[in-house]
């Protein structure tokens, strides 16, 4: 988006202004009067007013669009690509008003118009606009804010070019910088207050009156200054002419050289503001705050770099934006292991380098006073034609973001085709492109290896309004990925199809939910989020699946792709559009489903949809369970504990909830976190919840749908961590691939890796003893163990493989670390059926049994704890004796 510099002092360095040809006579306009003093503040209101409302509206519509579209950035881009053609269009009225009007008519013509605007009043969509799924969601974004806010918006865009002229025509030129000045307060002013001060304060419904207020407000003093416009303008020359100098007047127009390099230099710093929002949104969440930091960094460096030429460098900003465009490739090639704030600061350094670089170019090429307005327009043209690229174009020609790859691109190209810098060193000139040069090609290298490196194993992907979606096949699996997150994975053995895996595991949250209650009869299940549609795995002849999935291209993989939807006994109904505008529906209608089991699935990539965990959406899912039913809500996340909103809403309405954690595998389930709701008591009686903590006394954060914090659930070590080096991570993450696909070597090594950067973490020791155990180095295996207990002795894992290690040499240290596992995790199947064994082994066979039990019941697919509890029962009943093990 491009708020215009109303800047009248300002000429090309690369082409000086030639005075104007003393045959030519030049139309002078009298000597004006001094501005009266309040019609001089009147003009500084408007501005300032103008500004703040055009910024303020951006974020507030957005916020009420999120929710009815999933939460998905690409409401943002929509929006911005929205508001940007409105600006174009008002800073053309602008210009063909000031052009081809008279005063008289540029003054009535406004008044309609600010009349109008007016009466489209208040600004937010009703009901009527909510989408039903099967609409086309960037065609339906457009419609609602055209119908909504399109009117109004468009009036205050008009405002800052047409201000200027009339200020200039009342013969205050010289100073009608200032405007630009009190219109770019008002413009930071607007950004920086909506998150901190205006949204979380005041509900949407109070936004919008205020605003209204505001722009009522606004029509006023704007209407005021036309007409005084009208009646002091020089009543001598024509409109176009009324507020030129003589060498204004005589200034030759801009080539077509010229004007496309002003339309390249605006339209890729909007194109990288655009693409680094999708970035950045994609990978944490949607949120106001983080559309409005790179707006607010672009806008600053318009008003630096049009301010005064001190504040622009191009030998600084090229070097510093070089190197930023390395650092954001990096952090592209590192992917979801970089913490969110050096991601975000990155991608924001990197914005506002190139933004200054290619600005600080355009601050060069303004041109004289009589083509400002031209000039505005050609930068507004860009703006928009940079949204429509990020909105339109990318989308159908590229299956990721690399729109961002583009831009990064063509900023260090625009370098190259500029003009050289005028300085006393020539050598220095054809360095500065030697280096643009060398670092055009290693960028290129750079970001090649990272589009290719996320295209690795990729059989299918597809990208659309809702972000990228990838099918990948590794290590006998077949995954599903959401931009960087995995979010179902399936078994491709044909014997092992059905089996749930990943986040949905027998030992999961919604897993145990899903094998253990109402387990005997038909239940109704709802699932928030479709994925691979892994839950149909748990289905049951005569169960009611209904999934509630936002994405149609989400469906169709699920069953093109994948095979739980058709494995299921019935196949489950799928809901399209968003889950909550579907259950409000619903429960309006009065068909309300009453599940059994609701389970809540969105929040397992980085980026959350804040709407789906509010206290309104907590209220709509308890409306939706039956009286005993459950609330399975998934939680993993990465870089946000998304735990204590969900306690706010146990600790609202008194349910009963239980926390479930579970590790990975290696083979079927990854580390996962789901909490588990039910306003019935006792509904977690069962002994495989009973050791789940409960949410009754957890410290709770409270989300509304107007207002949710995503600072309040950082995670603790995102604030520890932000500038470690996540090489480490990258070397365990490497060394658990190569571990999964039986390479004990290479997983040894990338281990050792690890710890040599990080020595004291004591998952990489567990993870180094799991290697050398399964190569039989008994004794490395035994050390690497108890390193991670003497390090941190938290870790169940740990204590239960040294304890196995340990049975065949010292039963009695082998029971001590196998029952310090199960007081560190009661849900440690694999601790029950090593306690077990070791029980059996000492004649104690019942309570060997009771364990084994245990560990069926969290794990069913426990083979080894299933063989055991059937050799000891086989014993019993051939009456062998309870104290002698078979």
């Amino acid at each position: 988006m491009v708020l215009a510099p109303e800047r009248t002092d300002s000429a090309s360095v690369d082409t000086p202004l030639p005075s104007a040809p003393s045959s030519a006579p030049v139309p002078i306009a009298p000597a004006p009067a001094p501005l009266p003093g309040w019609l001089a503040v009147s003009f500084t209101a408007t501005a300032f007013l103008s500004a703040l409302l055009l910024f303020q509206v951006q974020p507030l519509i957005g916020k009420v669009l999120l929710p009815w579209f999933g939460g998905s950035p690409g409401v943002w881009t929509a929006a911005m690509l929205v508001f940007q053609w409105l600006l174009l269009a008002g800073y053309a009225y602008a210009h063909l008003v000031t052009r081809w009007l008279p005063p008289a008519g540029q003054a009535l013509l406004h008044l309609a118009l600010l009349a109008g605007g007016f009466a489209l009043l208040p600004i937010l969509p009703g009901a009527a606009w909510k989408p039903t799924g099967s609409e086309e969601p960037w065609t339906q974004v457009v419609r609602i804010l055209l119908a909504s806010v399109g009117g109004p918006f468009f009036v205050l865009s008009t405002t800052g070019p047409l201000v200027q002229a009339w200020f200039a025509r009342l013969g205050q030129g010289a100073s009608a910088y200032r405007l630009y000045a009190v219109s770019n307060a008002g413009s930071l002013l607007a950004l920086l207050s909506y998150p901190f001060l205006v949204e979380p304060f005041l509900p949407i419904a109070r936004q919008s009156a205020l605003w209204s207020a505001g722009y009522a407000a606004f029509s006023l003093l704007c209407g005021g200054l036309a007409v005084a416009a009208w009646r002091r303008a020089p009543a001598a020359l024509p409109a176009a002419e009324s507020t030129l100098t003589p060498a204004a007047t005589a200034a030759p127009a801009p080539g077509l050289r010229e004007m496309a390099l002003w339309f390249a230099l605006g339209m890729v710093p909007s194109v990288l503001m655009l693409a680094t929002t999708n970035q950045v949104c994609a990978d944490i969440a949607p949120v106001p705050f983080l559309w409005l930091v790179p707006l607010s960094l672009y806008l600053l460096s318009f008003i630096l770099c049009f301010e005064s030429r001190r504040w622009y460098s191009r030998r600084l900003y090229l070097s510093a934006f070089a190197v930023m465009a390395f650092l954001m490739t990096g952090t592209l090639l590192l992917g979801e292991n970089v913490p969110i704030l050096p991601q975000a600061c990155v991608f924001f350094g990197g914005l506002f380098c190139g933004a200054m670089l290619c600005h600080g170019e355009l601050s060069r090429r303004v041109p004289a006073a009589g083509h400002l307005t031209l000039f505005y327009l050609v930068l507004a043209l860009a703006g928009a034609a940079g949204g429509t690229f990020v909105s339109l174009v990318a989308p159908r020609i590229f299956d990721s973001y690399y729109e961002l790859h583009v831009a990064l691109l063509a900023a260090l190209g625009l370098v190259l085709v500029l003009p050289a810098e005028r300085g006393p060193s020539a050598a220095a000139g054809a360095w500065e492109r030697r280096g643009a040069w060398a670092a055009l090609v290693l960028l290129a290298v750079g970001l090649g290896t990272a589009a290719a490196r996320e295209r690795q194993g990729s059989v299918l992907a597809v990208r659309n309004f809702f972000g990228v979606l990838r099918v990948a096949e590794d290590q006998g699996a077949r995954q599903f990925r959401h931009g960087r997150i995995v979010h179902g994975r399936q078994l491709l053995d044909a014997g092992q199809r059905r089996v749930p895996t990943a986040y949905y595991g027998e030992r999961s949250g919604v897993g145990l939910a899903m094998r253990m209650h109402r387990a005997d009869r038909p239940r109704r299940v709802g699932v928030v989020g479709l994925g691979i549609g892994t839950l149909a795995a748990y289905a049951k002849a005569g169960d009611e699946f209904a999934c509630y999935e936002l994405d149609p291209d989400v469906v169709r993989i699920a069953r093109e792709e994948f095979s739980f939807l058709a494995d299921a006994p019935a196949e489950p109904e799928v809901i399209l559009g968003d889950a909550r505008l579907a259950l409000e529906r619903e429960r309006d209608r009065g068909t309300s489903r009453r599940f059994d089991i609701l389970a809540v699935d969105a929040f397992s990539g980085d980026a959350v949809p804040i709407h789906l965990l509010t206290r309104e959406a907590f209220g709509l899912y308890l409306d939706h369970l039956a009286p005993d039913g459950i609330l399975a809500v998934h939680v993993s996340n990465r870089h946000l504990d998304l735990v204590p909103v969900v306690a706010a809403a146990v600790q609202e309405w008194g349910l009963e909830s239980r926390l479930v954690a579970t590790r990975a595998d290696l083979v079927q389930e990854t580390d996962s976190l789901w909490a588990l709701l039910s306003p019935a008591k006792g509904a977690f009686a069962d002994a495989a919840f009973r050791d789940a903590p409960s949410l009754a006394r957890t410290p709770v954060v409270r989300w509304t749908d107007d207002f949710g914090s995503l600072a309040s659930v950082l995670k603790a070590q995102d604030f520890r961590l932000l500038w470690g080096d996540s090489g480490a991570q990258r070397d365990v993450d490497e060394g658990l691939a190569a571990l999964g696909r039986g390479d004990l070597p290479a997983a040894e090594a990338a281990f050792r890796r690890a710890l040599e950067a990080e020595p004291r973490s004591a998952p990489t020791w567990i993870h180094l003893g799991n290697v050398l155990r399964r190569g039989r180095n008994t004794a490395d295996a035994m050390r690497a163990y108890l390193q991670a207990i003497e390090i941190d002795d938290v870790h169940s894992e740990a204590h239960n493989n040294l304890g196995m290690l340990l049975t065949a040499s010292d039963r009695r240290r082998a029971e001590k670390h196998i029952r310090r596992a199960l007081e560190l995790d009661p849900r440690n199947a694999e601790a029950h059926n090593s306690l077990g064994n070791l029980l059996a082994q000492r004649g104690k066979l019942d309570e060997a049994i009771g364990h084994y039990e245990r560990a069926l019941a969290i794990k069913p697919s426990l083979d080894g704890a299933r063989q055991n509890l059937q050799t000891l029962r086989e014993w019993q009943a051939k009456g062998g004796a309870t104290g002698k093990s078979p």
